[in-house]
Formats: C-alpha cells, sequence, structure tokens
C-alpha cells in the first residue's frame, strides 16, 4: 500500500525538489537512519527553502558528498543553475560546485563556545576565559542578527557587516589561554570567515540553519519509533511519503487531506 501510494506521488516529490532549487536560499542538513537488513547507507538528509516550508528528504543515504552532487541537486547540471546553500560546518558541504555562496549557521559556533564556557573539567581561569569568548561571541551573534532584520541601504548594510567582520576577527584571534578545544574552534571560524557573512551580503539568507533543523526532527522521532528502514526500497518509499505529505500539511493543515486527495486524483 506504501508503495503504491509513493509511486503516485512521485511526481509531486520531483516537483517539490525543483520548487526548493528555485527558491532564495537552500537549508541542508542530515542525521543518522538505520538500514537494519541492507547495509548500504544509514543517514536521511532533507532540504528546505527559504521562501516556504516544504522539505524535501533521502533516505537510506550515505554521509559523503556524493548524495549533494548526484541526487539532491542533480538537477542542476543540465542548467548550470547555482544555488545559495545554508548548512552547519560539516566537511561535505564545502565546495559544492553548485552553491553560488555557502552560507554557515552561527548558531552552531554559538553552541559550541557555550558549552565550551559552561565545562565543568575546564581549570577555573580557562573556564574564565572561555565565558569571555562565549559571551563577545554570543554579542556578534546578536548584532548580526540585528543588522538581517534591519531596514537600511546597501552601503550602510556593507559598512555595518566590515565593522562586524572585523569583530569577528578579533574573538578568533587565538589567545594563549585557548583550550584545545577552542584553539580548534578559532581555527575553523577564521577559516570560514566569509561563510558565517553571507548572510549579509544576499537577500532572504538567514544567520542560521535552524529551518532545516526543524524539519529533520520530525525524522529522528520517527526514527526512534521505528529504528529505521529495513531496506533502500522501504528508505525511498518513506522518501517521497514524508516528503509530499509533511509538506501538504505544512501548508495548510486544515485542507490537508482535500489537497492530499488532489494529488491523487492527478496521478490517476
Amino acid at each position: 500500500m506504501l508503495e503504491s501510494q509513493a509511486a503516485k506521488l512521485r511526481p509531486a516529490y520531483e516537483g517539490l525538489i525543483e520548487s526548493i532549487l528555485t527558491q532564495s536560499g537552500v537549508h541542508f542538513d542530515e542525521s543518522s537512519w538505520k538500514m537494519l537488513i541492507e547495509k548500504l547507507g544509514h543517514y536521511v538528509w532533507v532540504m528546505t527553502g527559504t521562501d516556504n516550508r516544504d522539505a524535501a528528504y533521502f533516505f537510506g543515504q550515505s554521509r559523503g558528498k556524493g548524495v549533494l552532487t548526484e541526487k539532491m541537486l542533480a538537477s542542476l547540471k543540465a542548467t548550470g543553475k547555482k544555488i545559495i546553500g545554508i548548512s552547519d560546518d560539516y566537511g561535505a558541504y564545502k565546495s559544492v560546485e553548485a552553491f553560488l555562496a555557502h552560507a554557515l549557521c552561527w548558531a552552531h559556533p554559538n553552541r559550541k563556545l557555550r558549552d565550551l564556557a559552561e565545562s565543568k573539567t575546564l581549570p577555573a581561569l580557562t573556564k574564565a576565559h572561555c565565558i569571555v569568548v562565549y559571551r563577545q561571541f554570543n554579542t556578534l551573534y546578536n548584532q548580526v542578527n540585528t543588522l538581517w532584520c534591519a531596514d537600511v541601504s546597501d552601503g550602510q548594510r556593507t559598512e555595518q557587516r566590515e565593522l562586524l567582520e572585523a569583530k569577528f576577527t578579533k574573538i578568533a584571534k587565538p589567545h594563549s589561554k585557548d583550550p584545545p578545544e577552542l584553539t580548534t574552534y578559532k581555527d575553523s571560524l577564521r577559516s570560514n570567515m566569509k561563510a558565517y557573512f553571507v548572510c549579509l551580503k544576499y537577500p532572504n539568507i538567514p544567520p542560521d540553519n535552524n529551518k532545516a533543523e526543524r524539519a529533520i526532527r520530525h525524522l529522528v522521532i520517527k526514527r526512534k519509533a521505528c529504528f529505521g528502514s529495513k531496506t533502500q526500497k522501504g528508505a525511498d518509499v518513506l522518501s517521497v511519503l514524508y516528503s509530499v505529505l509533511l509538506s501538504l500539511h505544512w501548508r495548510s493543515p486544515a485542507d490537508y487531506f482535500s489537497e492530499y486527495d488532489k494529488l491523487l486524483q492527478l496521478a490517476g
């Protein structure tokens, strides 16, 4: 029954992917997803656009860059179109040819620095230093959010962005009191600084990847209940069903069943 429904909804699934890829920016995230019999892929990926809540899922995949380039973004090859990708700093998202620009999420380093500042194992003086760095970064993050929301001219935005970039550089500068974890975080911040400020260079690109994280949270709950998929065939069915049905519900919960029926009628 599920396979039959997925076959009818596949055109809608493919249309959903194309629609997401035409939006101002595209959020990406991934999480573990067990394959109980076929030991192929152990991850589920999601992409969702900046302009609405529609989301497309890809179950039973590896965690490699090929999932992005050969599956999620495959349709862009023929057109040569490029998109702005928004993600965390996982290496698979770096240097993707289909990205016009890669925007990194500010919330991730903010959480890492906060966790370090709340560490119960660091020496008191080292912890105090980490608290200072976290507060500086958290303040900067709030300032970036404020500027992102502000109604200012392009010239003012550029001027203020450059001031924030200078603060970013100062915070990420190595310090003799940095513990190893903080050294690693700062190295990553310095090497990826341009990506953190993409949100202030292009319209409608948020400074965080929360949208993708919220979209994939539903699958984390599903994983806890069902433990994953048995086979890739089952994972492919879930890819279609969860993408189309969740997107329909997010568009209009009150009209969900009538909209679902319309899709089935179109499929014949």
